[in-house]
């Protein structure tokens, strides 16, 4: 059995709501509901799905892999050029 748990982060929940927030903005924007505020929930829905399903580390119980952090590290501090 996996230690994985099926309940959303604080950081999925905050983006979500952040997301929903932006489309809201745009709807009182706009005035009213129209097309392109339909395009912009199905992939405010979709990115949601997506990020709730993707893992956060390299492993299946989303723990990070070992060789994950150096070669961030070092990518992150080598010299541009």
């Amino acid at each position: 059995m996996s230690n994985a748990s099926w309940i959303p982060t604080r950081k999925w929940l905050v983006t979500q709501i952040t997301a929903a927030t932006a489309l809201v903005g745009a709807w009182v924007g706009a005035g009213g509901w129209d097309r392109t505020l339909t395009i912009a929930l199905i992939g405010l829905i979709s990115q949601a799905a997506v990020s709730y399903l993707t893992p956060n580390g390299g492993q299946p119980d989303g723990s990070p892999s070992a060789g994950d952090a150096p070669a961030t590290l070092a990518a992150a501090s080598a010299p541009a050029g």
